[in-house]
């Protein structure tokens, strides 16, 4: 709720002139620019949505992290169906992915750093690193570790296995200090992204971060003899950036977390150095009609590039419609006030006796969520689910 009232706050404040960074309705079908913003409400906001995001700040994002394309475009195929998803006429049968996806509130995927092993050079492409961290309060529900394959020759009928290993121990002995974590089916014919579920590893990554060791991937054949990778046609880490193996975990947030964020939030907000009352309406007109007319839902934009969220951290959106309610309730009440049964009764009491009650209110009924893309602090790709972020419909309450 305070984040919506920051950015209506915002629509009603002006200085010097910025480029437009919210569209507001002006009640004749259009959305109008508001450029009067001053900087300072600005750089509340963007600590704000920083805030929600879990971050103290602004990452910066390490160049040679960005140019690993596949976890950003696996991330951001993921980002636009979830997004399509919130369309009502949209319906299709969930990939497993997008499956877990919607019953997770964030997903993170991590980039492989196999040089942080210390294991022989030709070793690389079968050892896996990644710098996982999960904060207070999450938990990883499951997590993926996703490899390209390409096609490569052989008899369609000679399968080999993939076994994924947890690094208990690192030694100059790729055999030693091994547990078994994973193991997959394939053939020679397969072409594309195959998965190996890794969850319960993750998670004990999650209890006791310093067990982190890797994993190490072997490769048998049939009879149980060992293949080289790179004979079998899985990508390592010299391979197109594009089809470079990543880590995936999908996660839930408690709601203490929750709190707990709310809190620190609160901690970190400074005092405003102004009022609201020296502050005067950018645009009195519009003011006048949302308070004169009927209470009804209103259209209202905010750019996220235009206060300082641009691509090397905000991958997506560009910005979103956030809306609000505003208006009045009269008596009587008909259907399109769509009023609580409580309201309406409050309304019946204020027309009767106005001191014993005031007027209702006209406010949100109903909240959406919206899905943000950006990179964290770890220059790990984050796709992560904010609810009430969007008013939906309004009423009198």
């Amino acid at each position: 709720m305070r984040f919506l009232f920051i950015l209506m706050f915002i629509s009603f404040t002006t200085l010097k002139a910025m480029p437009p960074s919210y569209f507001i309705d002006n009640q004749l079908g259009q959305s109008v620019p508001l450029t009067n913003v001053q900087h300072r409400e600005r750089e509340e906001l963007r600590k704000e949505l920083l805030l929600l995001m879990g971050l103290p700040k602004k990452p910066k994002v390490k160049a040679q992290i960005k140019h690993i394309q596949s976890a950003s475009t696996f991330m951001y195929d993921l980002y636009e169906t979830m997004s399509e998803t919130n369309d009502p006429g949209f319906r299709n049968q969930p990939s497993a992915p997008k499956a877990k996806a919607e019953r997770s509130d964030m997903i993170v995927s991590y980039v492989n750093m196999p040089h942080k092993v210390h294991y022989p050079r030709n070793e690389r492409d079968r050892v896996f690193y990644f710098d996982f961290q999960v904060s207070a309060g999450e938990r990883v529900k499951s997590a993926e570790l996703r490899l390209y394959k390409e096609a490569v020759r052989g008899e369609a009928s000679n399968e080999f296995t993939l076994n994924l290993y947890d690094i208990k121990v690192v030694s100059e002995d790729a055999s030693k200090g091994l547990e078994l974590e994973a193991t997959l089916k394939t053939y020679p014919s397969k072409r594309g992204w195959i998965s190996l579920d890794v969850t319960q590893v993750v998670q004990i990554w999650e209890l006791f971060p310093l067990s982190n060791n890797g994993l190490y991937l072997k490769v048998t054949n049939a009879t149980g003899h060992g293949i080289e990778t790179r004979h079998t046609g899985i990508v390592g880490n010299k391979g197109p950036p594009e089809k470079q193996g990543f880590l995936v975990t999908y996660m839930e947030s408690s709601s203490k977390l929750l709190r707990k964020r709310r809190s620190l939030r609160n901690r970190l907000r400074k005092e405003p150095q102004f009022s609201i009352r020296e502050v005067p309406y950018s645009v009195p007109s519009i003011q006048n009609v949302w308070n004169e007319g009927v209470c009804r839902w209103h259209n209202f934009y905010i750019s996220f590039r235009d206060i300082g969220f641009d691509d090397k951290f905000l991958i997506a959106p560009e910005g979103y419609y956030a809306s609000f309610c505003a208006g009045k309730c009269q008596f009587p009440m008909d259907v399109s006030s769509n009023a609580t049964n409580h309201a309406v009764m409050q309304m019946l009491v204020h027309t009767i006796r106005p001191e014993a009650a005031p007027v209702p209110c006209c406010a949100p009924k109903d909240y959406g969520s919206i899905s943000l893309l950006y990179y964290d602090d770890k220059s790990s790709v984050v796709l992560r689910r904010f609810k009430d972020m969007v008013v939906r419909t309004c009423g009198c309450q």
